[in-house]
């Protein structure tokens, strides 16, 4: 399971209460995996989306958009999956000791 998370902020109080939506891009065929789906909020303006296609051979890129309730500036969010994998080797070199 790869979480996928984002903070959103306005004017720089957490914001709360967003419906954001996530689209990620499959990098070498430019096509779209996942077209606008919708994040779960955790809490303190973050919110999540269950990546449960990802693979770790594949390369990745994503924008979260939070809505127009925010100003432009706040409201998107980017990433890729080198993001990712960068964490994962990380936390998999903690586990090993």
């Amino acid at each position: 399971m790869v979480y996928i998370t984002a903070f959103f902020q306005d004017v720089g109080i957490p914001a709360t209460g967003l419906s954001p939506t996530i689209t990620i891009y499959r990098v070498d065929t430019n096509g779209i995996v996942v077209n606008a789906a919708p994040m779960a909020e955790i809490a303190g303006g973050h919110y999540k989306y269950d990546f449960s296609t990802f693979n770790m051979v594949l390369d990745y890129c994503w924008t979260i958009d939070a809505g127009g309730d925010l100003a432009q500036c706040d409201r998107y969010k980017f990433g890729n999956s080198n993001e990712l994998l960068w964490v994962l080797d990380i936390v998999t070199a903690i586990r090993r000791g």
